[in-house]
C-alpha cells in the first residue's frame, strides 16, 4: 500500500475518530444481562489500564463527561483554579463559569505551581488538560498532583487526547473518552475516580447527573440509553492492548511523521497528536484529500496549522508516506 500512488486508499489521521473495521448485531438491549457483562468487563479493563477504582460512562463524548463533573461538584462559591494553555483549557474554563464566578485562571504550569504552594488556601479544585491537544502542550503534572493531595485541591485532570500513552494522573477526577486513543466508537465520555465520599454531589440536571451515574453503574446500567457498539468496540481494544508496545507505536508513528520537518513542528514534536505549521492549510488539506488523506484542520482556532494523529495505526509506514508527500510540499 502506498499513500502517494493509490489514489483509492483512504487514510483517516485525523486525532480521533480512528480508523476501524467494525461489524457487528444488535442482539440484545441496553437493559440485558449481556450488556451488564459488556459493561462490567469494559470498566474491568479500564480499571486496570488507567490505576483507578472506578470509571463512568457517558453519552456524548467527552464534553459531557467534563460538564457532568463541573455541574455536579462546582458549588456557586467554589473557587476554582484551571490552566489555560489551549483551546480545550479555554472551553472547560467557559463550561466551569456556569457555575461558579470564582475561577483564576493562569496560563503556564510553572505559575499554577507556584499559585497551588503560595495561595492553596484560596482554591478548592484545579482543572488541567494534561495534553493540550489544540496546540500539542505536554503540561507534566506529577508536581501538580502533590500540591494538590498536600493541600486538599480537588484536581480534575482532562486527559482526552493524553490516555493511555501519557502516563495517567492521580486525580480526584480523570476525564477521557471511548475514542481517539481507546479506539472505540465516538462519542462517549468517560470519568475516572477513585474516593468521592468527600464531596457534596450537586444534582443540577437529570442527564449531567454524576450521582445517577454512579447509582446505575453499580448495576453495570447507564441512566441513559447506551450504544452498545460504543461498548464493543471499547472492550475489543482494551481487552487485547499491550500497552508497552502500544506506547512504542505511537512513538515511532511520531518520529516518521516529524523526520525532517521539524522546523515546521509547533511544541510537542513525539506526541499522540502532532501539530504542524502551515501557510495555507485549506490548499494543503485539499491536496491531501486529493490523494485519500484525511488530516484534521479547525479553520475555528487553528487557521494555520494541520494535525496528525500518530495513535491512529500500528505501523509507522503510512506516518513516512505522509512524511514524504509534506517534505515535498514543503514549505507547505
Amino acid at each position: 500500500m502506498h499513500l502517494k500512488t493509490d489514489p483509492k486508499l483512504q487514510r483517516l489521521f485525523s486525532p480521533g475518530p480512528v480508523p476501524m473495521d467494525y461489524a457487528g448485531q444488535m442482539l440484545f438491549s441496553h437493559r440485558s444481562r449481556e450488556f451488564q457483562a459488556l459493561f462490567a468487563d469494559t470498566r474491568e479493563h479500564l480499571t486496570r489500564l488507567s490505576g483507578y477504582k472506578h470509571v463512568l460512562f457517558v453519552q456524548g463524548s467527552a464534553s459531557s463527561a467534563i460538564d457532568t463533573v463541573l455541574s455536579s461538584t462546582l458549588a456557586a462559591d467554589s473557587k476554582l483554579i484551571i490552566l489555560v494553555n489551549g483551546e480545550f483549557a479555554r472551553r472547560a474554563c467557559e463550561m466551569a463559569g456556569y457555575y461558579t464566578q470564582h475561577i483564576k485562571q493562569v496560563n503556564d504550569i510553572s505559575t499554577l505551581e507556584s499559585e497551588l504552594t503560595e495561595h492553596h488556601d484560596q482554591y478548592d479544585f484545579c482543572f488541567v488538560v494534561q495534553f493540550e491537544t489544540s496546540l500539542s502542550i505536554y503540561n507534566d503534572l506529577s508536581r501538580v498532583e502533590e500540591l494538590c493531595a498536600e493541600h486538599g485541591v480537588h484536581l480534575m485532570a482532562d486527559t482526552v487526547s493524553a490516555f493511555p500513552y501519557y502516563q495517567p494522573p492521580r486525580a480526584k477526577f480523570m476525564l477521557s473518552t471511548s475514542s481517539k486513543q481507546l479506539r472505540g466508537l465516538p462519542a462517549m465520555g468517560l470519568i475516572f475516580y477513585d474516593d468521592i465520599e468527600d464531596l457534596p454531589l450537586i444534582e443540577r440536571s437529570d442527564y449531567l447527573n454524576l450521582k445517577r451515574y454512579i447509582k446505575y453503574a453499580k448495576d453495570n446500567q447507564t441512566p441513559h440509553t447506551s450504544l452498545i457498539p460504543q461498548f464493543d468496540t471499547l472492550n475489543r481494544f482494551i481487552s487485547t492492548v499491550d500497552l508497552g508496545h502500544y506506547r512504542e507505536c505511537i512513538t515511532a508513528n511520531a518520529r516518521a511523521l516529524t523526520n525532517g520537518i521539524e522546523d515546521y513542528i509547533l511544541n510537542q514534536p513525539i506526541s499522540p497528536v502532532v501539530t504542524i505549521k502551515v501557510q495555507d492549510a485549506h490548499t494543503l488539506v485539499d491536496k491531501l484529500h486529493q490523494r485519500g488523506i484525511s488530516v484534521y484542520h479547525n479553520f475555528f482556532y487553528m487557521c494555520y496549522y494541520i494535525q496528525v494523529g500518530c495513535f491512529n495505526y500500528d505501523s509507522p509506514q503510512a506516518y513516512q508516506e505522509l512524511n514524504e508527500y509534506l517534505r515535498s510540499q514543503a514549505p507547505f
